[in-house]
């Protein structure tokens, strides 16, 4: 049974940010960072910590990592962090 810290849950205008955001960063050849914003919003989508790991193809503890940093900064400490 998952954690239930495993998930986030976006607002509208959250959801919107997101998408946004990892639609510039994919043009602008940021894959790092869009990755780390793709796993918040597979965990918005009810995707656990193993299961992104698996998508994502990056280990179980950066995923808990990202989703942690997240919920302590929101999506400017995330994107800034290296």
């Amino acid at each position: 049974m998952p954690y239930p810290y495993q998930f986030i849950k976006l607002t509208e205008a959250q959801r919107r940010e997101l998408k946004d955001e990892l639609k510039r960063l994919a043009i602008a050849n940021k894959h790092r960072i869009r990755r780390r914003l793709q796993a918040i919003y597979y965990s918005d989508k009810g995707k656990t910590f193993k299961q992104i790991s698996n998508i994502l193809d990056v280990s179980y503890r950066s995923v808990k990592m990202w989703v942690h940093t997240y919920r302590q900064g929101g999506f400017d400490v995330l994107k800034g962090r290296k």
